[in-house]
């Protein structure tokens, strides 16, 4: 086995790349894109420097699937957030108009 500069041999870093990897996937369909995402984005350099090193590319694939599915479901609560902008605006109006309307009683 080929040891790293801080003694981690390539197989139990081609394995932590593919463990991350699956959890990444794993956690976006658990619908927690952010945690998908430091996952995949952990898989992708442990796998980066796994195949630099003559190593299998599978974690390093499974990072990038995982990152991009995070990243995915980061977009799609910022589209949601922006989509229901303007119901939260008319919301907080009509609570200040309430307020506003109970003062002058």
């Amino acid at each position: 086995m080929e040891d790293d500069r801080n003694g981690t041999t390539l197989h139990q870093m081609e394995t932590a790349s593919l463990i991350c990897g699956v959890l990444s996937i794993v956690f976006y369909f658990l619908s927690l894109g952010f945690v998908s995402m430091i996952l995949g984005i952990v898989a992708i350099v442990l796998g980066n420097r796994c195949r630099t090193q003559g190593g299998s590319v599978a974690g390093f694939v499974c990072g990038i699937v995982g990152t991009c599915l995070g990243l995915l479901m980061l977009l799609e609560a910022l589209m949601i957030l922006i989509g229901l902008r303007p119901f939260i605006d008319s919301l907080f109006d009509l609570l200040r108009q309430t307020h506003h309307s109970m003062r002058l009683i």
